[in-house]
């Protein structure tokens, strides 16, 4: 079980954590170039740009809608690994 102040800070973070994730994903990307994390970075960058651009009135519909969003992206990443870098 996660430590509850662990789990209150992250989400005192709010929309930030979209930025923090990407940026984390483009790390990874650099330390192990291959293309599939960028994909993924740049999908929690979208949602993270998007989550500043809107305002969720509710928040178990804004973690639903975030996750669509992010869908998106992971499913671009998981095509583009599969090529082979063709």
């Amino acid at each position: 079980m996660m430590d509850l102040s662990l789990m209150s800070h992250v989400v005192s973070l709010g929309v930030w954590n979209w930025f923090i994730v990407a940026a984390i994903f483009f790390i990874l990307e650099l330390a192990a170039p291959g293309a599939f994390m960028l994909w993924l970075g740049l999908a929690a960058t979208l949602v993270g740009v998007l989550s500043l651009a809107v305002t969720w009135a509710w928040a178990g519909a804004a973690c639903r809608v975030r996750g669509a969003c992010h869908c998106p992206g992971a499913g671009m990443a998981a095509l583009r690994g599969q090529g082979g870098g063709r």
